[in-house]
């Protein structure tokens, strides 16, 4: 329940940062949901590998370490148990991102579905490189007006299943 909770604030937050107007419909709203979980799955990959970095730097810190006797709690370990708690680690880490990948390829699939260019570079440069409207504008040459009015078509042209 909380997880529903957090998502269905993280997109209203992100709408109203990014200054759309919150009168979509259900349809929509679970579009830019969709199209919103490309940054989230972009944010958990970079925890992901911070976490790797961490685990692999204590596991480098051990190295210096003396082992002298029981640590703390009574728990005794050896290097070689360590060794191999760090790969299962990294092989789970590796196969929870090439998972979030796949996501974030079907997102972008999605995305290049849409058959018109200019709705295909607002939504890309909206959800995929995490841009306002105004830089998107900006970018492109084009009032903040019209990036929202290709917003709303793309939006209109845009499917979440193939």
């Amino acid at each position: 329940m909380l997880d529903v909770f957090c998502t269905c604030h993280r997109i209203i937050f992100q709408l109203s940062k990014r200054g759309d107007v919150l009168n979509y419909d259900k349809e929509t709203l679970k579009k830019i949901e969709f199209l919103n979980e490309y940054g989230v799955i972009e944010s958990r990959i970079r925890i992901l590998r911070d976490r790797l970095e961490n685990r692999k730097q204590c596991l480098y810190s051990l190295g210096s370490v003396k082992l002298d006797g029981m640590p703390k709690g009574g728990k005794t370990f050896t290097i070689a148990d360590k060794v191999v708690e760090a790969v299962t680690v990294e092989d789970e880490t590796a196969e929870e991102i090439e998972k979030l990948h796949t996501k974030q390829r079907k997102i972008l699939d999605r995305i290049r579905a849409v058959e018109d260019l200019k709705c295909v570079t607002v939504l890309e440069l909206c959800y995929v490189e995490g841009m306002y409207r105004k830089e998107v504008a900006d970018m492109l040459g084009v009032s903040e007006r019209t990036v929202y009015s290709i917003h709303n078509i793309a939006l209109e042209k845009f499917t979440v299943c193939s």
